[in-house]
């Protein structure tokens, strides 16, 4: 039983595991301690779907990652290595061998991508999404690089190229992939990075993303906001995700120390600086205008 529930209040409902809508990925870059993360799978593992660590992990013995996976896997929590894990593998010509592995860690999800470099075509990934899939892994396609040189998906460094992205993101849906990310780079460039920027762009922003979810189906698409960024910029850019396209928005790259905050954002019951009445408690706002304790079908857009 959760508080509310515990003292008698009623907040937005979302949606439980499996999710389709409304899915957290965490990034899990080997710097929170374990009993840090064991205290937040008891508190909020519910919310988190996937954890993702990161090629840090290269370094670590790895019966600190295993025990790593081992319980996150207690809290009904998929495993997914980042993607350099399997990059760094084609590379060397070790797919099969390293997923292998992959599994023996207890890994449940891998990504597909070639964000770091351009060595690979999209007809590679095709044909190693079916190998991740043939093997019981549950494949992430991703679409995008980390820089704008080589990135097809691009016009310019802030600018979708909404026909290669529809491309991409449709060949990894056709293969049966469920999810597919968005990268980081391109949707922080194209949203802004500060209240001035985000504020200049919105009509540009919602523009150039609307226009590949016109043709693809917005709960397949994960959008990575980059745990890179500062506290309040990340959080201005999830508010702008969640305000955009509603509190089940598909979200990655979310530190551990950030779970419970984007839970109370994606409920409306958290406060965002920067962003104006966007990011003061909207579902709270909402009850409050009305006439019988309700909030509107679309609080979010407050």
């Amino acid at each position: 039983m959760k508080v509310a529930e515990f003292i008698g209040l009623d907040l937005h409902e979302r949606p439980g595991k499996p999710r389709r809508t409304g899915f957290t990925s965490v990034i899990d870059g080997g710097g929170t301690p374990l009993s840090n993360i064991v205290d937040i799978l008891e508190s909020h593992g519910e919310y988190i779907d996937l954890m993702k660590p990161t090629s840090s992990f290269f370094v670590s013995p790895v019966e600190v990652l295993k025990k790593r996976i081992a319980i996150m896997r207690e809290y009904n929590v998929g495993v997914q290595p980042n993607g350099l894990f399997l990059e760094i593998a084609r590379l060397q010509g070790k797919e099969r061998e390293v997923l292998g592995k992959l599994r023996e860690l207890g890994f449940t999800h891998v990504e597909v991508s070639s964000s770091t470099t351009d060595r690979n075509t999209a007809a590679d990934d095709n044909e190693f999404a079916k190998l991740c899939l043939d093997m019981g892994f549950v494949a992430v396609g991703e679409v995008g690089k980390k820089f704008p040189d080589g990135d097809r998906t691009r016009l310019a460094p802030d600018r979708i190229n909404v026909e290669v992205t529809i491309e991409e993101m449709q060949a990894f849906l056709d293969l049966g992939v469920e999810h597919v990310y968005w990268e980081g780079d391109i949707l922080r460039r194209v949203i802004g990075q500060s209240p001035e920027e985000i504020k200049a762009r919105q009509e540009s922003a919602t523009e150039q993303l609307r226009a590949v979810l016109s043709e693809i189906p917005i709960e397949h698409v994960v959008f990575e906001v980059t745990s890179l960024l500062t506290g309040p910029v990340r959080r201005m850019l999830q508010q702008w995700l969640i305000r955009e396209f509603g509190p089940d928005v598909n979200l990655a790259n979310i530190p551990p120390r950030d779970v419970a905050r984007v839970e109370s954002m994606r409920r409306g019951i958290g406060v965002v600086h920067g962003v104006g009445k966007a990011g003061d408690h909207p579902w709270v706002r909402s009850l409050a205008a009305s006439d019988n304790g309700t909030a509107t079908s679309e609080w979010w857009r407050n």
